[in-house]
């Protein structure tokens, strides 16, 4: 992949919520890649809630797996 193709945005659906939706999105630095984690407004996709973010990854797909495993954590802790 080229520089140019990120930043990548990745949705994922919340259960029991029809307005909002948990983002990761991925971008590619020089030292491999990162990752920023939020609850956004389905409609706007403007934040609702920054959660966290990953850095280093050795690709997009360790990026997507280590903002995937934040968000679950992020969820399940505030139920």
């Amino acid at each position: 992949m080229k520089q140019y193709d990120y930043p990548k945005e990745f949705y994922v659906t919340l259960q029991n919520n029809d307005n909002l939706l948990g983002q990761i999105e991925v971008n590619r630095t020089n030292k491999g890649f990162n990752a920023e984690i939020a609850i956004v407004y389905k409609e706007t996709k403007k934040i609702f809630k920054y959660v966290d973010q990953v850095f280093g990854a050795e690709d997009e797909t360790e990026a997507c797996d280590i903002g995937m495993m934040k968000l679950s954590r992020f969820l399940k802790s505030i139920k």
